[in-house]
């Protein structure tokens, strides 16, 4: 799927700029910070963001192979930014100050100018800011049928604190939403998250509350509603937290009870290990050569917020692979 990117659901990234400044505990480990210290580009989540330059001609070259191939490609904004965050002033890839220039200068450009030239892109914007979305796109995509069709906005929570804070944000914007669950850090419950637009239910899911008037309406709810993708995925990284299996695939089964594709990344670092039903056994007796009696050296119980409890071993990301339930998960909207 990924052309441009190791990044599996999307074919390209596209980052204006590179720098952010984390917002909750699922920004502890930021990848993006990590990998900007091994370019010399870490200062950059401190203060003035690193224009990027030649973003403006790769990703007009992409509209142009996705035109020729007939195709669409889903092009993430930003894996080293988030494009909703306040402005911030610039400096050039040397580290010169740009007089004059702000990321909200570069962010203008982009929604303004190249999301209306590439119509064969699907822009997916990401962001933990979702508040600051309806304040910082241009006013004409609020007029009625005014927002863009190759757009799609996204959010990041990863428990149900930030679910419940960030989801009905993103669900005040037009247009279709997308969830990007990196890293899960405990259970979420969609299920019970309301959509603030209210509307009519599309699947009758459990928890659901009927309003009795008559017309067959009920509280809307957000997954069944208005969320159009979900993306799930472990932490990875020198300091990644391991995710219990459990959390991921009562995500996976919300998506499919309400119909909505969902992508499972990757576990990240750690493997999870996992008893059958009635035995006493766990797996890496035979598959990984341990003893039967102790786990793997470098692994960690979960048995978190009254979970069944699991082993997780580190065996870092390539290894632990994407397979869930013994095969990938690799929905995406249509």
């Amino acid at each position: 799927m990924a052309e441009h990117t190791t990044i599996e659901w999307c074919h390209h990234t596209a980052n204006l700029w590179w720098g952010c400044t984390e917002v909750h505990t699922g920004c502890d480990h930021c990848y993006a910070r990590t990998f900007a210290r091994a370019k010399g580009k870490a200062d950059g989540w401190d203060g003035t963001r690193y224009a990027t330059v030649s973003i403006w001609k790769d990703v007009l070259k992409w509209e142009a192979a996705a035109k020729a191939a007939g195709t669409t490609a889903r092009v993430f904004v930003g894996s080293m930014m988030d494009i909703f965050e306040k402005s911030m002033p610039v400096a050039d890839w040397k580290g010169t100050p740009l007089p004059g220039v702000e990321t909200g200068h570069l962010r203008a450009r982009y929604l303004r100018e190249i999301v209306p030239a590439t119509p064969n892109l699907q822009h997916l914007l990401l962001t933990k800011r979702p508040s600051n979305i309806l304040k910082m796109v241009p006013p004409e995509w609020l007029a009625p049928g005014g927002w863009p069709a190759n757009v799609m906005t996204g959010t990041s929570p990863v428990n149900q604190p930030t679910a419940d804070t960030l989801i009905p944000q993103l669900l005040r914007v037009p247009g279709r939403h997308f969830l990007s669950m990196e890293p899960i850090l405990g259970n979420i419950y969609i299920e019970d998250i309301k959509d603030p637009a209210g509307g009519v239910c599309l699947k009758p899911l459990a928890g659901l509350r009927w309003v009795g008037n008559g017309e067959g309406r009920c509280e809307a709810h957000a997954l069944a509603s208005r969320i159009d993708w979900v993306i799930a995925g472990g932490e990875s990284g020198p300091k990644a937290r391991p995710m219990h299996p459990d959390w991921v695939r009562s995500l996976r089964d919300q998506c499919a009870a309400a119909g909505v594709p969902f992508f499972f990344k990757q576990w990240g670092e750690y493997v999870p290990w996992e008893r059958a039903e009635g035995s006493t056994d766990y797996p890496w007796a035979s598959q990984r050569g341990h003893s039967r009696v102790q786990p793997p050296p470098k692994s960690v119980g979960l048995g978190i917020d009254g979970m069944r409890e699991v082993i997780a071993e580190l065996v870092g990301k390539k290894a632990a692979g994407r397979l869930l339930d013994g095969r990938e998960w690799n929905g995406v909207p249509k």
